[in-house]
């Protein structure tokens, strides 16, 4: 099938929903002052160095938006998200940090 000019895929409007209850978590986040961690390094989140991975899944971990963050990265179902969302990384950020011993024990 031939994309045709115009034509956007089909948005699950659940996932809709959860990046408008995200993106106001945000709103509220800032006018308070506050810097969400992805915000002040964003390359980190999609990094495929594995402690670049690793600082921004320890970042993400204590964020005050987490959960309408997992909520929207969680919401269309179809797993394509690429980068740390909700402190989980991607596919193939998951096979850096296997392939590099990830996480350490010390």
């Amino acid at each position: 099938m031939s994309a045709r000019a115009g034509w956007l895929p089909r948005v699950d409007p659940d996932a809709l929903d959860a990046r408008e209850r995200l993106d106001a978590a945000l709103t509220v986040l800032t006018d308070e002052g506050q810097v969400p961690p992805c915000h002040t390094d964003p390359e980190r989140w999609f990094s495929d160095a594995a402690s670049d991975i690793m600082a921004a899944i320890t970042a993400c971990a204590s964020c005050p938006v987490l959960a309408q963050c997992d909520e929207y990265a969680t919401a269309d179902g179809h797993g394509d998200r690429y980068g740390v969302w909700a402190a989980r990384p991607d596919a193939e950020q998951l096979a850096v940090l296997a392939r590099d011993g990830w996480p350490r024990h010390e």
